[in-house]
């Protein structure tokens, strides 16, 4: 089977063959197209080398890259919230319904990436048959971080003589992020080592507001409104 990739490298468009060798087998387009960069994936380093050097020489390509490990990205959200109401009818000068909630949100964020092995840890540059650099990973590394989120609310919508309506509350929002202790294995460029917990700033924010509602002269055809609100944000 052969195939052609177009697509992005390096967030430039050009035009990209791609090898995905496994032992000595060579997966490529038919009829293979001229490309501005040949990209050996994963396989044998020496088959590898000899079969894109080989469609260098055919004038395939100017530029063969040998990529690195792929990275395995991984993002996780728990989400729980929940609300509660009560009316309350003819309570401290009027009609009351009370509302309260909150939001919770547990984040992970992980990308990993595994060593090649056998294969090595590393990317191989050719510029025209050329050398031209050699570009160490520190593979394998599995780096994790985290995220917490409260939030809280309460509101209070209060009817007064059915003429004027205040809708007044407050919100409690709590964000803490962090990157917890974690280890990493040795590789073929690196040593094993262990990192300590980064936090980062926690915010703790308020955010008090009110609306108003008149109704001038009960006949609910002029009503006068007003509301405000503010946000205060500590670390």
């Amino acid at each position: 089977m052969r195939r052609f990739v177009a697509g992005f490298f390096t967030g430039i468009a050009v035009s990209c063959v791609l090898l995905v060798l496994v032992g000595h087998v060579l997966d490529v387009e038919d009829p293979l197209k001229p490309a501005d960069v040949i990209v050996a994936l994963s396989g044998d380093t020496g088959a590898r080398t000899e079969t894109a050097v080989e469609l260098w020489r055919r004038a395939y390509a100017p530029l063969i890259i040998f990529a690195g490990a792929s990275e395995d990205p991984k993002e996780q959200n728990i989400t729980s919230n929940g609300t509660l109401s009560w009316y309350r009818p003819d309570f401290f000068h009027g009609h009351h319904e009370f509302k309260g909630g909150y939001e919770f949100v547990d984040s992970f964020i992980g990308r990993a990436r595994e060593s090649h092995g056998a294969v090595g840890d590393f990317q191989l540059n050719f510029r025209n048959g050329a050398p031209l650099q050699v570009v160490t990973f520190n593979f394998p590394v599995k780096p994790v971080s985290k995220s917490r989120y409260l939030g809280l609310y309460v509101m209070d919508n209060w009817v007064i003589g059915r003429r004027l309506t205040l809708n007044v509350g407050t919100r409690f929002a709590h964000d803490n992020g962090f990157i917890p202790e974690q280890c990493r294995g040795a590789g073929q460029f690196a040593v094993a080592q262990c990192y300590d917990a980064v936090q980062f700033p926690i915010w703790n924010s308020f955010a008090p507001r009110i609306h108003a509602s008149l109704d001038l002269f009960g006949s609910g055809r002029t009503v006068i409104k007003a509301a405000g609100a503010d946000s205060t944000t500590a670390g």
